[in-house]
């Protein structure tokens, strides 16, 4: 249920709800798919490949790569696409952009009913005939008399795929380092530096800069290549010599060598593991001796260090480094979310439409009733709120209390 039929549900909600709200609907003008968002194409590159993947996964009889393709690709959409691309719904402007996500999320949404109705019929028959059959007189009546989807090569892009799956890592180990930090997506950073494993040119990602500032909710992005991170990147060598094999060769040397190879200068022993990691012995010079070490003899563990103010995660071959220093003006913009994300909760609580327009009251403290003041077009902008003011609040007013960075805050709602 969570890990599927919630996620499809409440996406092929989403659509549905912001369709309505727009009058879009599968009539409306659609961008040819080459004029499309690049996060359009990218998720159309996938729908197809999953369309190949489970065709021929039914057409062997194998029941796993017939569904499970299709559970990876529904997460993918709602949890990638779906979010990275939401204010592209909420925005007022009718526009090509618009217009491209309303159709690229419908015709995803079509596809997977078809693709999961031998296994799901009825979920299946419930989306098909709203996407579809009430909408269209010529349509089958149900998705079980319909026409399997069929692949369009042209669509799928492999370079473009593997792109995206790259930058999904990259944005995990950014959510990584908020996560280590203590720090909640809500509070904007400064920047994020990524450090690419080799053979990646960092020019790629530039293209997706805009998504990684909206998914991460930071100022700033910057790609970087292996070789120009030794400057921002600290490595740490350890060199653990074995006791079981290094005691019984040394003898009452072991402790000196032990010693050397543990305890010296960091430049000294990333030379020494240089030496050892490229499978050659290490000669080491002790008080006019000459120990020889074998690269089978110890252990050695690099672990890499980010410079202050910054939290760091790694993963195969690749880096994230968040600047985590936050001055006034970045603390402000984190109090106006926490704001937002009240309001919104209340205009929940209330049972308010999506496009019911409110007024907003409050009695704030501080640095919240400044920041309140600050941001106050971009709180009202994304709480749908015409009327915003400091001031008494009466039973008229929905209400609660708060306290947002050990400061009060009284906010109070209404419906316009």
């Amino acid at each position: 249920m969570r890990k599927f039929w919630s996620t499809l549900w409440n996406t092929y909600s989403f659509l549905v709800t912001y369709a309505n709200l727009d009058g879009w609907t599968p009539n409306s003008p659609r961008p040819a798919v080459e004029d499309r968002d690049l996060l359009d194409q990218w998720v159309l590159s996938e729908l197809h490949q999953t369309i190949q993947t489970v065709t021929e996964a039914y057409d062997n009889y194998d029941a796993p790569n017939a569904t499970r393709p299709v559970q990876a690709f529904v997460e993918a959409l709602s949890n990638w696409y779906v979010r990275l691309g939401r204010r592209r719904f909420w925005k007022n402007e009718q526009d090509t952009d618009k217009a491209g996500a309303y159709a690229t999320l419908y015709e995803c949404l079509v596809a997977i009913s078809h693709l999961i109705a031998p296994a799901m019929p009825f979920l299946s028959e419930a989306m098909y005939r709203n996407l579809v059959a009430s909408d269209n007189d010529k349509a089958p009546p149900s998705i079980h008399l319909s026409q399997w989807p069929q692949v369009d090569a042209a669509i799928i892009r492999p370079a473009l795929m593997d792109e995206m799956k790259l930058l999904r890592q990259l944005v995990s180990l950014g959510l990584a380092a908020r996560n280590e930090a203590g720090i909640k997506v809500r509070q904007p950073l400064a920047g994020a530096t990524f450090v690419l494993r080799p053979g990646v040119d960092p020019r790629t990602f530039e293209t997706f800069a805009d998504l990684v500032h909206s998914e991460l909710n930071v100022k700033q992005t910057t790609f970087l290549p292996a070789a120009e991170a030794q400057n921002l990147i600290e490595e740490i060598v350890r060199i653990n010599p074995l006791p079981q094999l290094l005691g019984k060769k040394f003898g009452k040397d072991f402790r000196q060598v032990q010693s050397a190879m543990r305890e010296g200068k960091q430049e000294v022993l990333r030379n020494h593991a240089a030496t050892l990691l490229a499978e050659s012995p290490l000669n080491l010079q002790l008080d006019g001796k000459e120990f020889e070490v074998l690269p089978e003899e110890v252990e050695i563990h690099i672990s890499s260090v980010a410079p202050e103010g910054y939290v760091m995660a790694a993963e195969g071959g690749c880096a994230a480094l968040l600047d985590v220093r936050l001055d006034q003006a970045l603390r402000d913009e984190g109090l106006a979310r926490e704001v937002v994300r009240r309001v919104q909760n209340l205009r929940r609580e209330a049972n308010f439409q999506l496009n019911d327009r409110i007024a907003i009251r409050y009695q704030a403290e501080g640095n919240l009733a400044g920041a309140m003041i600050q941001f106050s077009d971009s709180i009202c902008g994304e709480t749908l709120c015409d009327e915003m003011e400091q001031g008494n609040i009466n039973a008229e007013w929905l209400q609660a209390e708060f306290h947002i960075d050990s400061s009060r805050l009284l906010l109070g709602i209404k419906q316009l």
